[in-house]
């Protein structure tokens, strides 16, 4: 994942994430543009060490995906696969515990000092944080 290697560069942040509910979505790898607002699970506020703040936002599908069972790829894929797949594009895979994580590194402009989550209410209790790192 080229957006995962190039991130590590500079300041970044890591958070390992997932969530306990599917938002129901065309895929992107169809075609289909994102909807912004369907998908919208909260974002992420980045506290730089000059007090500057920026909220990356998390969207279902794109850097955050299903908290499932791992299982291993097939040959052919179904649609609970490709679900699983598509965050790949923006994390890698985290396997713990035969679950499927999502490990999504955030390339930041300088140096930060705090990450915290900012969770829409109706999400609240869907999106797990395994680990949020900053380097």
């Amino acid at each position: 994942n080229y957006h995962y290697r190039a991130a590590r560069k500079g300041h970044f942040a890591q958070v390992v994430h997932a969530s306990t509910v599917e938002i129901p979505h065309q895929l992107f790898v169809d075609g289909n543009c994102m909807d912004e607002d369907a998908d919208r699970m909260g974002h992420y506020r980045i506290t730089y060490a000059d007090g500057a703040t920026e909220d990356v936002p998390v969207f279902y599908g794109l850097n955050i995906g299903l908290l499932c069972p791992w299982t291993p790829q097939k040959e052919e894929l179904g649609y609970g696969e490709i679900g699983v797949m598509e965050p790949t594009y923006r994390c890698c895979y985290d396997i713990a515990d035969n679950t499927t994580w999502y490990k999504w590194l955030i390339p930041l402009k300088k140096k930060a000092v705090k990450i915290e989550p900012i969770i829409l209410e109706q999400y609240k209790d869907a999106v797990k944080i395994r680990t949020m790192e900053l380097f």
